[in-house]
């Protein structure tokens, strides 16, 4: 009986003992696994990496717009935009052509805006594309074919309007480097080159790293020794100052300054020096848009304030379906402020519509009609002074203008037209009313549809 107690207590020892040790076993092993857990998750998201003694830089990339140039300091990476860049068969870009987002190197950063240049060519582009020497013996940055097409066929093919209204206008100074070359006169671009000083300040130390250095010439805008030679950077990734042939093709770098935040009161970058006075700004492109082609003129300066002028009726455009297009369609995105003076009785239909970089309307009429959709798909428009004298608004007038907050009406406006206000989804008040208030008091989804005839 003994023996047999003896047996049994043996037996349960070492069934107790093979619990324990395998009860440690899997508590050790499971301890092992966590550590080795939390070093994948560590190493997974970038944290720490044993080859390296610093933390990785954070991507802003797939941020929001209104968040993304906010957190971007100098020497990151971001996206922005999408372009059709990777040269392949000689073209870098072609309509039918895939595109991709556009990495952008941030190079400069205060507490309004950020600049930012293209980490790759986007092109390959003669300065001026003429094939008269006349033409080109003249050819600066300011009537440089490569600046009308960075500030046309490239900012609207690259960016969508949302996009576009965090793109500043710069005021460039465009000093010559040649005694021969009188480009010293600023300008107002969206999209441009850096200059010399701005190379020897941005290409240099703060671009290490950040942009592909190959044995490609890169253009700047400013002048050469010679009037004809555009400066730039040559296969040494050397500044020539004595500049190169603009017959020449060379790979475009494009720069910018985009604002941090959505306010709409910072329209442009002052890149040099002080804004110049309005009343003093150059003339860029000017003529009729009245109907019947008289009596009603437009001028546009280098800042980007529309003047029409004259007395009579303006044309109908039909800037949507690309059919009969303003005049000044092809400068439609950098058209900040339009100013329409009063002897304009009518302004027509489209005259700024999708104009995603307009901010400021005002109509200085004494008797005068808006016509349909004449500012509609404004995103950017915050500002809008209506004079007495206003009496008819026609359908879709201000429809999809999305950052207006605030509309005032005159009192002699006593006539609307169908949905003119709609989509407006920032729109709290009209006349100080409430905006779904002012809608009850003015039936306004029963608003008869008023077409200019």
């Amino acid at each position: 009986m003994k023996k047999k107690k003896l047996v049994i207590i043996l037996v349960a020892s070492v069934v107790a003992i093979a619990l324990l040790v395998t009860t440690t076993l899997v508590v050790l092993t499971h301890t092992i696994d966590m550590i080795q857990n939390s070093k994948n998750i560590i190493s997974d998201n970038n944290v720490f990496n044993s080859d390296e003694s610093e933390t990785t830089q954070p991507t802003t990339s797939a941020l929001p717009l209104n968040e993304r140039f906010a957190k971007a300091n100098i020497g990151d990476s971001i996206t922005f935009g999408e372009y059709e860049i990777d040269n392949e068969d000689g073209v870098y870009y072609t309509e039918d052509k895939p595109t991709a987002p556009i990495e952008w190197g941030v190079v400069d950063k205060n507490d309004k805006a950020v600049l930012l240049i293209s980490k790759k060519a986007v092109d390959c582009r003669k300065f001026c594309e003429s094939e008269e020497s006349e033409v080109r013996n003249s050819c600066t940055w300011i009537n440089s074919d490569i600046r009308s097409w960075l500030n046309d066929d490239f900012y609207n093919n690259a960016f969508t309007h949302q996009e576009k209204a965090y793109i500043l206008q710069s005021k460039l100074n465009n000093n010559s480097y040649s005694v021969k070359a009188d480009d010293a006169n600023s300008t107002y671009d969206n999209v441009f080159l850096l200059n010399v000083p701005e190379a020897e300040k941005y290409w240099g130390s703060t671009c290490t790293g950040l942009f592909e250095k190959n044995s490609s010439e890169k253009w700047l805008r400013s002048s050469g020794t010679e009037q004809y030679a555009p400066v730039n950077i040559d296969s040494t990734n050397e500044i020539d100052y004595n500049g190169a042939l603009d017959s020449y093709s060379m790979k475009i770098y494009p720069c910018m300054w985009v604002k941090i935040k959505d306010d709409y009161s910072l329209t442009e970058y002052d890149f040099d020096y002080e804004v110049a006075p309005p009343e003093n700004v150059a003339e860029f492109d000017s003529g009729n848009c009245g109907d019947g082609g008289i009596n009603v003129k437009w001028t546009l300066d280098e800042r980007g304030t529309l003047r029409i002028t004259g007395i009579g009726k303006m044309n109908n455009y039909q800037e949507y379906m690309h059919v009969n297009l303003q005049p000044w369609n092809e400068y439609l995105n950098r058209i900040h402020t339009v100013i329409i003076e009063d002897g304009v009785k009518y302004i027509g239909k489209e005259t700024l519509s999708c104009a995603a970089s307009l901010r400021e309307v005002y109509c200085k009429g004494t008797d005068y009609e808006i016509g349909p959709s004449a500012f509609s798909n404004c995103i950017s428009l915050k500002k809008v002074e209506l004079s007495e004298g206003l009496t008819t608004i026609m359908d879709y007038a201000f429809e999809g203008c999305s950052s207006l907050t605030e509309l005032n009406l005159p009192d002699s406006a006593t006539t609307f037209g169908l949905q003119f206000i709609d989509r407006c989804d920032e729109l709290k008040a009209v006349n100080g009313i409430n905006v779904d208030e002012w809608k009850t008091q003015h039936n306004y989804d029963s608003l008869p549809r008023i077409d200019y005839e």
